[in-house]
C-alpha cells in the first residue's frame, strides 16, 4: 500500500506568506475525509488496496514565518522525541534567514529530516542550494504554485520514506548490536572471495582483528589445515553449502582452534558486497573435554583390565621372586644354577616393572604422598642419572633455591625423572652429537589461560613448581609431538622400546594433578615442562627407618600368613621360616580369625591378602582390632584399588606391600612394623 498508517505524518511549514499555510492545511491536513478527498483519490490511483477511512489520519503541521522560528521548532521537536518527517521551506524570508541559510542550519542538527525547498524564483540554482544543504538524497525542490495533488503526493511520500529510512536505520543498529554481542563467529564474503564483514566472535577466536582481514582474500585459506570441505573458495560454479563442517585452524598466536562452519548464499538479488554469509563457533575446548571423556573411559576400561591382569600377574611373580630368592642363598655365586636363578630374578623384575608402567599409565598404581622437595630428589638421584648417560652428554643442573615443596610419592619422580633422561639420552644418541641435557626447577606463578599443556588444556592460575628436562637431540615433528603420550607409541626400533615410558610419565603426572607442556622441533631437541601444584600445607620430614637386610633374624617372633594363593603362601611360610619365625597360615580372612582365636595372645603380627573369597584382608584387620587395637598388621596387595592404602599407611597399626613381593623388602618390613610396636609397648 501507498500510504503507511504508522509514518511519521509531523510535517513543518517555514514561510513567511501567512496565505499560503491555508493552502498547506487543506490540502495535508482538511477537515473532513469523505470518499472524494485527495488523499483517498490519491491512493486509489497508486494501490487498489487503498486504506479505509477509519485508517487514514491527516498530516500534522506545523508553521513558522521565519527560519529562526522554523529551526527552533526543529530543535524543540528533536529535544520532545518527536521529530518532524518532512519540512517545506521557501526561498525568499526577508528580513531574516532565508530559506537556503535555515535549509542548511536545520540539515546541521536533523541530518534525517526530508527537506523540499520552495521556491517561485531562479536567483539561486539547485546546485547552489544542493551544496549549502548538503544531504542531495534527502532535499527536493518544487516550484510555486504547485499543484494540490502533487503536493499531497509529495507529503505522503517523503514520510514514508522518512519512516521506511529511519526502520532501516534501527534494523541495522539491532543486526550491529547482534553481530556484536553474538557469540558465534559471523561473516561475509564477496564475490571475488574477499571478506566484507568480520564480527567481534570471529576477531576473538581467530586472533584477527577486523582491520585484518576485511578487504582482503578469506582469511581461511592461511590459518585452515584443510578447507577442502568448503567448496565456496574454489569459485562460485563449485559452491557448495557448509553445513555443520568440521575444520581446524591455527590462531594468530598459532594455538589450534577446531571450528564447526556453516557458510551459505545470501538469498535475495546479487549484492556486490555479499555473496556468501557464514558463521562458525569454537569447539577446542568441548571436542577436549569430549576427547577427553573418550580417553578417561577408554583409561579406566585399560585400568580396570590392567588392575586385573596385574593382580594375578603379580600373584604369579611373587612365589617366582620368593623362590628364586631362596634358590639365590642355597647356591654358591659362580655356579651354574646361581646364574640361571639370576637370570630368572632379573626377567621377573622387568615383568614387574613393565605391570607397574601400565599401572602407572592407568593411574591404577598406589601412591605414597608425602611433602617432598624436588631438588632433594634431584640430587639424592644424580648418581644414578650419571650412569644412564654416555660419558660425552654433558648433565647440567640449575635448580632454583629455596624450592616450593610439593604432594608427591618420591619414588614417582624419579621414575619421571629416569623415564625424561632416558628419553633425552637416546634423542642424543640417534642425532650422534655431543650435547648437553638440562635439569631445571623453578617457583612459578601462573595467570589463569596463560599457559596451556600438551592436551591444550590451559593451566588453573596460581603457584607451579617446575620441573624442566631439556636436550639438544633429534627432535620431533608436530605429528609424533600429538601421539608421544600414547601407550605403546614408539619411534624407535624394534625391540628398543616398548612405548610406556612417556605414557608412564604422563600417567604419574596425572596421579600427581600435575601438567605437561613440551617444545619441540627437528634437530632443535625437545624439552618437557611439567608443572606440580604447590603443596601448601605442613612440610613434615620423613624419619629415617635403620638399613636393614634380609639376614636380619627373628626373635621367634609369631607370623599369622593369610594368603589365598597356595603357591605364594607357601613361598612365604618357607622364607620366613627360615628367618627365626614361628609360621602360621590361613587361606583367606575367616580362617584367619579362627587361627587367631586359638592362638590369642600368641601371634605378633599378621600379614595378610587384601583380596580373598570369603573374607578380605581389612574386614579381618576390623576384627582383630576391635580385641587387639595395637597389633601390627602388613597388607599384600596386587593392585592399587584393593582399599584406602593412604588410610592403611597412615596408621601407626598397620602397612602395605605391593606384590610381586621382594622379600628383602618384606623382612624389612616386618622388622620395622615390630620394633614400633614394641616401642608402643616400652
Amino acid at each position: 500500500m501507498f500510504v503507511n498508517p504508522q509514518a511519521n505524518k509531523r510535517i513543518l511549514v517555514i514561510d513567511d506568506d501567512r496565505e499560503i499555510w491555508k493552502a498547506y492545511e487543506q490540502v495535508l491536513a482538511p477537515g473532513s475525509e469523505d470518499e472524494n478527498s485527495s488523499l483517498q483519490r490519491i491512493n486509489r490511483l497508486l494501490d487498489s488496496d487503498a486504506a479505509r477511512p477509519e485508517d487514514m489520519k491527516s498530516f500534522v503541521i506545523d508553521f513558522a514565518a521565519q527560519g529562526q522560528d522554523g529551526f527552533g521548532f526543529v530543535e524543540t521537536a528533536l529535544a520532545k522525541g518527536e521529530p518532524y518527517a518532512v519540512t517545506f521551506v521557501d526561498v525568499r524570508m526577508p528580513p531574516g534567514w532565508d530559506g537556503m541559510e535555515t535549509a542548511a542550519r536545520i540539515r546541521r542538527i536533523d541530518p534525517n529530516i526530508e527537506i523540499v525547498i520552495v521556491t517561485a524564483y531562479s536567483d539561486r540554482s539547485r546546485e547552489e542550494i544542493a551544496r549549502a544543504v548538503g544531504a542531495s538524497d534527502k532535499l527536493l525542490f518544487i516550484r510555486k504554485p504547485f499543484d494540490a495533488e502533487e503536493l499531497l503526493q509529495l507529503a505522503v511520500s517523503l514520510s514514508d520514506k522518512w519512516q521506511i529510512t529511519r526502520d532501516e536505520a534501527r534494523h541495522r543498529t539491532h543486526l550491529q548490536t547482534i553481530l556484536r554481542t553474538s557469540p558465534a563467529a559471523i561473516f561475509t564474503i564477496d564475490q571475488q572471495g574477499c571478506i566484507t564483514s568480520w564480527n567481534p566472535a570471529a576477531e576473538n577466536i581467530t586472533g584477527y582483528a577486523a582491520s585484518e582481514v576485511v578487504g582482503k582474500p578469506c582469511i581461511f585459506h592461511e590459518i585452515a589445515d584443510d578447507i577442502s570441505c568448503l567448496k565456496c573458495l574454489s569459485g562460485p560454479d563449485n559452491f557448495e553449502p557448509a553445513s555443520n563442517c568440521q575444520i581446524s585452524i591455527r590462531n594468530k598466536e598459532g594455538l589450534k582452534k577446531e571450528l564447526v562452519i556453516n557458510l551459505d548464499e545470501v538469498p535475495g538479488e546479487s549484492d556486490p558486497l555479499v555473496a556468501l554469509i557464514g558463521s562458525f563457533w569454537d569447539m577446542t575446548e568441548m571436542m577436549a573435554l569430549e576427547e577427553e571423556r573418550r580417553q578417561s573411559q577408554k583409561l579406566n576400561a585399560l585400568g580396570n583390565l590392567a588392575g586385573g591382569i596385574a593382580h594375578d600377574l603379580n600373584n604369579i611373580l611373587t612365589p617366582i621372586f620368593g623362590y628364586t630368592y631362596l634358590g639365590l642363598q642355597q647356591t654358591e655365586k659362580g655356579s651354574s644354577l646361581h646364574e640361571k636363578l639370576q637370570v630368572i630374578d632379573d626377567c621377573a623384575k622387568k615383568a614387574a616393572d613393565l605391570i607397574r608402567q601400565i599401572l602407572a599409565f592407568t593411574c591404577k598404581q598406589s601412591l605414597k604422598m608425602a611433602s617432598t622437595d624436588i631438588n632433594g630428589v634431584i640430587n639424592d638421584f644424580t648418581k644414578m642419572l650419571r650412569r644412564l648417560i654416555r660419558e660425552d652428554i654433558s648433565l647440567n643442573f640449575d635448580l632454583e633455591d629455596d624450592l616450593w615443596p610439593v604432594m608427591a610419592d618420591r619414588s614417582q619422580l624419579e621414575q619421571i625423572l629416569l623415564n625424561l633422561i632416558v628419553n633425552a639420552r637416546d634423542a642424543l644418541v640417534d642425532r650422534d652429537v655431543c650435547g648437553a641435557i638440562t635439569i631445571r626447577t623453578a617457583k612459578v606463578s601462573l595467570d589463569p589461560d596463560s599457559c596451556y599443556d600438551i592436551t591444550h588444556q590451559a593451566l588453573p592460575g596460581g603457584d607451579y613448581v617446575l620441573l624442566l628436562v631439556a636436550d639438544q637431540g633429534t627432535g620431533m615433528s608436530k605429528d609424533v609431538l600429538e601421539q608421544i603420550f600414547d601407550p605403546f607409541f614408539t619411534t624407535k626400533e624394534v625391540g628398543k622400546g616398548t612405548g610406556l615410558g612417556l605414557s608412564t610419565l604422563f600417567g604419574i603426572v596425572r596421579q600427581h594433578k600435575g601438567s605437561i607442556c613440551v617444545k619441540s622441533a627437528p634437530n632443535q631437541g625437545s624439552e618437557f615442562q611439567i608443572y606440580f601444584p604447590r603443596y601448601n600445607g605442613l612440610v613434615v620430614v620423613d624419619e629415617q627407618r635403620p638399613m636393614l637386610t634380609v639376614l636380619d633374624q627373628g626373635q621367634q617372633e609369631t607370623l599369622l600368613v593369610v594368603e589365598d594363593n597356595a603357591t605364594v603362601r607357601g613361598m612365604l611360610t618357607e622364607a620366613l621360616g627360615g628367618l627365626n619365625y614361628t609360621l602360621l597360615t590361613a587361606e583367606n580372612g575367616r580362617k584367619g580369625l579362627e587361627v587367631f582365636t586359638n592362638h590369642e595372645g600368641d601371634i605378633d603380627l599378621i600379614i595378610t591378602d587384601m583380596i580373598m573369597p570369603v573374607m578380605g584382608g581389612q574386614a579381618m584387620a576390623d576384627k582383630v582390632w576391635q580385641r587387639y587395637p595395637e597389633l601390627p598388621i602388613l597388607f599384600m596387595t596386587g593392585h592399587a584399588f584393593d582399599a584406602k592404602l593412604s588410610d592403611i599407611a597412615s596408621s601407626p597399626h598397620s602397612d602395605y606391600i605391593q606384590k610381586p613381593l621382594n622379600m628383602k623388602d618384606v623382612a624389612e618390613m616386618i622388622r620395622d612394623m615390630l620394633a614400633r610396636a614394641a616401642q608402643r609397648q616400652a
